[in-house]
């Protein structure tokens, strides 16, 4: 699935305490969709340098309950500079 970040919201994570990162979609299917990422996790280290508003990503995977996946394997399609 591709989608483009429109969001991101910094929170503190209730199962680490670390800084956790509320991050919304648009997908490609027109529908808005989110996901977590948590510093605390080991898949942090597949999106902390990604992490920014209007960076546009494939092979993103949606869960049984419609969120996108944060173990997910995200590849960059379009990286928009100077938007945070």
């Amino acid at each position: 699935m591709k989608a483009q970040i429109t969001k991101i919201i910094k929170q503190t994570s209730r199962y680490t305490g670390k800084p956790a990162y509320m991050v919304c979609y648009k997908c490609e299917d027109g529908k808005s969709r989110k996901s977590w990422v948590d510093e605390g996790n080991a898949n942090w280290l597949r999106w902390y340098d990604k992490l920014k508003v209007g960076n546009i990503f494939d092979n993103l995977n949606v869960n049984p309950k419609g969120y996108i996946d944060a173990d997910s394997f995200p590849e960059l399609v379009k990286e928009l500079y100077g938007l945070k």
